[in-house]
């Protein structure tokens, strides 16, 4: 019986609600986030105590779980999900700063706590590079941010180029997605020392974007608005709740023509106004930085000249296996980074940026010594080699 319930409580973690409210009254590190999870346990046989300790490790798992969707490309949990569910979500706290248990209750015989978990995006991120499971951008355009902002607080929208003799103004919104940016290894241009020449309205059409970001060396002009609305929802005598909104557009320089959009929304709970209009401005660029970066390294990685080799990977079942293969690739010389673009239940597609040959990787690949297994390498074609892993 202890068993069965401590089964159903570890697998439970699957069916969390999410909450999309991010409290913004304790400042937390610049590279985490803040998620609040809902954890549940059968209590059972087991106690009050270890349902509560398994409802808290399952929050933990699907915080960390939402944290990693929020890095990895889209219908990345799916498509790594054998894996993660092996490695990231066995040992969620690796990544937890903090977290903490506001509410609690038990109820027909089920124990439900909510928890605010603190995550170290960085760590995180980290893991999921070397992992292959995040792509950076071979040759990332340089970006120019023209958003305009307005917050609960403004009564017409703040942007930096309305005076042309100041180009200084750089909203929250901005200042989370260049973070973002670069965090993905795209520059990002400043515009404090643009020249305008002329006023324009907060508002662009693509043809003023186009005209003012000219005179920049950017490749890729970010324009579009953000604002915060006050939304009707409140907690209590003073806290309410910040909706922030953007929606944005990616401009050629050289075309002038959209590659690449985004509107995202979020909602922040504060008592204080200002935090909380600044939070809800910060955290909706968060979200439009990031998914505009994943458009514009697709982009670029798909349009850019060819320097990836493809490995086809059979035998991948065995995960310490493929693991410690991966690790070994990574490791070679010549290999730049590498991206698993595919996973099927015993085989991998894994993209490598390398410095040569498909014959050169081949040769450089067998002479290594993996330990508990070897390699077949049973074809090389231009651009692709296939591979079997095998047991010794």
């Amino acid at each position: 019986m202890k068993n069965k319930v401590m089964l159903t409580a570890v697998t439970c973690w699957f069916l969390l609600i999410p909450w999309s409210i991010v409290f913004s009254e304790e400042p937390v590190p610049s590279d985490s986030r803040v998620f609040q999870v809902i954890g549940t346990a059968s209590v059972g046989s087991a106690g009050p105590s270890q349902a509560r300790d398994l409802a808290v490790a399952n929050a933990l798992a699907s915080a960390v779980s939402q944290a990693a969707g929020e890095l990895l490309p889209e219908n990345g949990i799916v498509k790594y999900f054998p894996e993660l569910s092996r490695t990231l979500l066995a040992d969620p706290k690796r990544y937890v700063l903090d977290y903490k248990t506001p509410a609690e209750t038990s109820a027909d015989n089920i124990y439900r706590a909510v928890v605010q978990v603190t995550v170290s995006m960085s760590d995180l991120k980290k893991q999921l590079k070397a992992s292959g499971f995040i792509r950076a951008a071979k040759n990332p355009p340089k970006i120019l941010f023209l958003v305009s902002e307005k917050s609960t607080m403004d009564l017409t929208p703040r942007f930096w180029w309305e005076n042309p003799e100041t180009t200084l103004f750089t909203g929250h919104s901005e200042a989370a997605m260049a973070k973002i940016m670069s965090d993905a290894s795209i520059p990002v241009v400043s515009h404090e020392n643009l020249s305008l020449g002329a006023s324009f309205p907060a508002n662009l059409a693509d043809s003023e974007a186009v005209r003012i970001g000219r005179g920049s060396i950017a490749q890729v002009f970010v324009v579009g608005s953000a604002w915060v609305e006050a939304a009707p929802n409140v907690m209590g005598a003073d806290k309410k709740t910040f909706k922030g909104i953007i929606s944005l557009r990616a401009l050629s320089s050289e075309s002038g023509e959209i590659i690449a959009q985004t509107r995202q929304e979020t909602m922040v709970l504060d008592s204080d106004e200002a935090k909380g209009a600044t939070e809800a401005l910060s955290r909706a660029g968060a979200m439009a930085g990031k998914a505009l970066s994943d458009q514009l390294t697709q982009s670029q990685s798909a349009k850019g000249p060819s320097e990836e080799l493809t490995l086809i990977v059979e035998g991948t079942g065995d995960l310490p296996m493929f693991v410690q293969f991966r690790q070994a690739l990574t490791e070679t010389t010549g290999v730049n980074g590498i991206f698993v673009n595919e996973m099927q239940a015993d085989s991998a597609g894994i993209l490598v940026d390398y410095a040569g040959t498909a014959e050169k990787m081949a040769e450089a690949l067998m002479v290594k010594n993996f330990g508990t297994f070897g390699i077949n390498i049973y074809e090389i074609t231009a651009g692709q080699v296939k591979i079997k892993l095998v047991p010794n």
